[in-house]
């Protein structure tokens, strides 16, 4: 495969200088403006974005960005980058970020999956180098050294397009589901509008309310309320490195707070074990499905439900593991009591840490929660526990697409893994006893929105395929 220089096919521009972009540009609404700290793992965090004015982009327009554009942060983690689709065509450079331009968006988005491969993103921070901040500039990118491909072998981006684009998919139905079940816990828990017997919200429709000297405010007559220790069996923590075990090592998955986001783990930054250390860390935390796991350090709070036993990773010391008392409260009940923000509020004021403040087990088990009916929590739990169910296989599909991209991933740019001109992938795995694994229409063709969402036939091929992986 013939390769050039990065630089010899593409525009890569700095930022705009300090002495071009000035404080009295920013805007609170304007054209959104990426900087490093925008850049996620191919994503876009828009949570702490910055505006400028059309009249600075008119200015300032070289730094427009355009469908096509790759934008690398230029400091810290300058491995990741982000692809700019037509979604975000118009938004601006900020100033401590590098843009590479090429013309061909079929080969721009090649090169974009090109860049997350691990070669490409080793070769990026060994010439980066820097003791304690890496640093990125045009220079080191110019010299990147990338494929020069046939347009056929283009059509790869296609196919890790449609298995991310699925991925995002599963994303925002598992941020609308949260988000639904966050809304009917506040009605019903917080607002107290739970439907009474004639199916009418209790409090708006006169319901009685009591004041509770322990939450300070008032709660539904005859209501009890308790210790989050009175609705649990234990509370579980895994165990840290130090003298156990050590890192980077074998192929369990090693959770950690920074993993827990979103109601999600994310799976792909995770620190590896091998199976001793796994063992030593499950005679600890004995994690198994229907626990809940609850970061104790900052960030505090963040929440996962189990919904699949964790044969393959397991939990530090940071992460709690809350094992709900069935005879008291729903697990649903209690992981939305936990994941709301009245509970949240409680809890900051109670975490301690002159460096890094976090939540003791004891203090987290002496959290009062309000006990409603039995009645009530079963006809909450009859409405909520199927959106925690989507959730979870939502969650469990995104795992699997991920897998699947970046087992792909390698053998499509080495050149393993064809796209023929039907676009059907092919290619052949050799394993340790010379058999080949050939894909025989391993995904239909997807050129509709109905064939680009069934991945059935690719995902099955490559789950055949682990599984005699490790038979071997």
């Amino acid at each position: 495969m013939k390769k050039s220089k990065l630089g010899l096919i593409a525009h890569i521009q700095s930022g705009p200088f300090g002495t071009q972009l000035h404080a009295s540009d920013y805007v609170q609404d304007g054209i959104p403006m990426i900087n490093a700290k925008n850049i996620g793992e191919g994503t876009l965090i828009l949570d702490s974005i910055d505006y400028v004015s059309p009249q600075t982009c008119w200015k300032l327009n070289r730094y427009v960005l355009q469908e096509g554009d790759i934008v690398f942060g230029r400091a810290g983690s300058i491995d990741k980058h982000v692809y700019i689709d037509h979604k975000r065509a118009g938004f601006f450079q900020g100033t401590n970020c590098i843009r590479v331009r090429i013309s061909d968006l079929e080969y721009a988005k090649y090169l974009s999956y090109y860049f997350w491969s691990p070669i490409v993103k080793k070769q990026i921070s060994k010439k980066a180098g820097g003791s304690v901040l890496r640093y990125l500039n045009t220079d080191l990118l110019n010299d990147i050294e990338v494929p020069l491909v046939e347009e056929t072998n283009v059509n790869i981006s296609t196919w890790l397009d449609l298995l991310d684009q699925k991925v995002l998919l599963n994303n925002r139905i598992i941020s609308e589901l949260e988000t639904m079940a966050k809304n009917v816990y506040d009605y019903w828990f917080v607002q107290f509008d739970f439907p009474d017997g004639k199916v009418k919200p209790y409090r708006a429709s006169g319901g009685e309310m009591v004041w509770n000297e322990q939450l300070k405010r008032e709660i539904p007559k005859e209501w009890e309320v308790g210790k989050i220790v009175d609705c649990i069996t234990h509370i579980n923590t895994g165990l840290n490195p130090r003298k156990n075990f050590v890192l980077g090592n074998g192929k369990n998955r090693y959770i950690t707070i920074k993993n827990i986001e979103n109601g999600q783990i994310d799976f792909n930054k995770c620190d590896l074990i091998d199976d001793d250390a796994l063992t030593k860390i499950r005679n600890r935390s004995k994690i198994d499905v229907g626990d809940i796991l609850y970061t104790s350090i900052e960030p505090i709070g963040r929440l996962y439900l189990i919904c699949e036993y964790p044969k393959d990773w397991d939990i530090n010391e940071s992460v709690f593991s809350i094992r709900t008392n069935l005879d008291i409260v729903p697990i649903e009940y209690l992981y939305a009591t936990l994941n709301s923000d009245i509970f949240r509020t409680m809890t900051k004021p109670l975490c301690t840490g002159s460096v890094q403040k976090g939540i003791r087990v004891g203090t987290l088990e002496q959290m009062p929660i309000v006990v409603p009916p039995h009645n009530l929590l079963t006809s909450f739990t009859e409405y909520i526990k199927p959106l925690y169910d989507r959730i979870g296989i939502s969650e469990k599909e995104n795992r699997e697409l991920t897998y699947l991209r970046d087992w792909l991933l390698p053998m499509l740019m080495n050149g393993q893994v064809t796209v023929s001109e039907d676009r059907v992938l092919q290619g052949e795995f050799g394993q340790k006893d010379n058999k080949t694994h050939e894909v025989k229409k391993a995904a239909r063709t997807f050129g509709t929105s109905k064939e680009a969402d069934d991945t059935k036939d690719l995902l099955r091929e490559y789950l055949e395929y682990k599984r005699d992986e490790k038979r071997t």
